[in-house]
């Protein structure tokens, strides 16, 4: 790797595995270095009926990539957990198909009923996202419907790309001291995707200049969301968060080795490659970036009219 030392892979892989991991807050629902079967407690949720169970995912550009087949082994495992789509229409990390289709959500049922033969009936579909916090807050508005009409707590398995755990723990984590809800009565993450630095780097075409700023981008929001204050996004401009979003140990248990590593790389890198690679990803206009960094397979093939469609949407 070009820009880095073998010290600072070292660094930078411990970074993504504390980003990877939802303690304290949540279990892991298997260890990020297992292998691909479902572990002991995925089976145990499947033969379990005193629990509704929901398999939920967050719509971004990883969906095709690793999530859809991480949905279809829990599918699997847990034959009468719903499917909860969540995500939105045309978000900074959106692919281009699923603008086309209508939402991030709809892309994935896509891939899920076509290439993974997973009956529709199973899936629950929300667009209406603008942030993770939107999807957060739909998962546990569908929980409790489950817990208002089978009379039973739900039990939530949530599948994400691995380096997002951590935030979107720390979010769920908040949302259920903070708004009260009762009706889940266990969480687990399954973290999926790129467990080093070197493999993110290899999934966005070899750019270490995105892979870099998507790992300090969300070192950065742990700090930042941890607070109330304003926030500056690529498509919806400064937003305003009237409390903290995060748990205020959301940093709490990074390795110190490890954050003086990050550290020092911030400081040699920060105006070069992380300031190049922050550019790509906030103020490219968002076709020219997804072509440059999204990871491949994001998309699915699309019909002669979903590519007029798609054409038209690229010249606006």
């Amino acid at each position: 790797m070009q820009s880095f030392s073998e010290a600072e892979l070292v660094s930078l892989d411990g970074l993504i595995a504390f980003l990877s991991s939802p303690l304290p807050w949540f279990k892991p629902g298997r260890s990020h270095h297992d292998g691909e079967d479902p572990d002991s407690v995925l089976i145990s949720w499947g033969t379990s009926q005193a629990y509704s169970t929901v398999v939920a995912v967050c719509g971004n550009w990883y969906d095709l990539p690793h999530k859809a087949h991480a949905v279809h082994k829990a599918a699997v495992a847990l034959p009468r957990a719903d499917l909860l789509l969540t995500g939105g229409r045309a978000e900074r990390l959106t692919p281009a198909s699923a603008v086309v289709l209508g939402g991030e959500p709809l892309l994935l049922r896509q891939a899920l009923t076509s290439q993974y033969r997973i009956d529709p009936s199973r899936l629950v579909l929300w667009t209406g996202s603008r942030v993770t916090t939107h999807n957060l807050r739909a998962m546990l508005h569908y929980t409790a419907q489950l817990t208002e009409f089978e009379q039973r707590p739900a039990r939530l398995w949530l599948i994400e790309e691995g380096f997002l755990v951590r935030r979107e723990a720390g979010t769920l984590s908040r949302l259920l001291e903070t708004e009260g809800n009762t009706s889940v009565a266990e969480v687990r993450f399954q973290p999926v995707g790129a467990k080093s630095f070197s493999s993110l780097v290899a999934l966005h075409g070899g750019r270490e200049d995105v892979a870099f700023a998507l790992v300090m981008g969300e070192l950065d929001r742990l700090a930042r969301y941890s607070a109330a204050g304003n926030s500056t996004t690529a498509v919806h401009g400064t937003v305003q968060r009237m409390r903290a979003i995060l748990p205020s140990d959301a940093l709490n248990g990074l390795p110190h080795a490890v954050a003086a590593g990050v550290e020092a790389l911030r400081v040699r890198l920060g105006d070069s490659l992380l300031a190049k690679g922050k550019r790509i990803l906030e103020r490219m206009p968002r076709e020219a970036m997804l072509r440059l960094a999204a990871p491949p397979n994001t998309d699915l093939h699309l019909g002669a009219k979903q590519r007029r469609r798609r054409r038209l949407i690229d010249r606006q």
